[in-house]
């Protein structure tokens, strides 16, 4: 599939005073692509991505992938078949802080 645009959000967190939580909105319909996420030290910790509905309830919130680190300094995942959003749909990126210091920097990746 071949996208005419790519939109990218990125975002930082200093692991010693929170955790890592980057979210990408959908302003029009489109696709969601893939997340990475990059650690300045190996660290133990929990990285999630959830497709967040323009529902607006939980209950239509799906996980899409969730991965514990184990001394590891990256995470990436990417759509075999991008998933389609629609306008207000949203991909959270998020990873815990309950074991290290170091900086993490996310990227979520959007087409059209």
């Amino acid at each position: 599939m071949y996208f005419q645009n790519i939109f990218v959000k990125r975002g930082t967190a200093d692991l010693s005073s929170a955790a890592l939580s980057l979210e990408f909105t959908a302003d029009k319909p489109g696709f969601f692509l893939g997340a990475f996420m990059r650690a300045s030290v190996q660290i133990t910790e929990t990285v999630t991505v959830v497709h967040i509905s323009e529902e607006g309830s939980t209950s239509y919130d799906t996980l899409i992938k969730t991965t514990s680190l184990t001394t590891d300094q990256n995470f990436k995942y990417i759509e075999v078949a991008p998933i389609p959003l629609v306008k207000g749909d949203k991909i959270k990126l998020t990873c815990t802080k309950a074991n290290t210091t170091g900086i993490v920097f996310g990227r979520i990746y959007m087409g059209r």
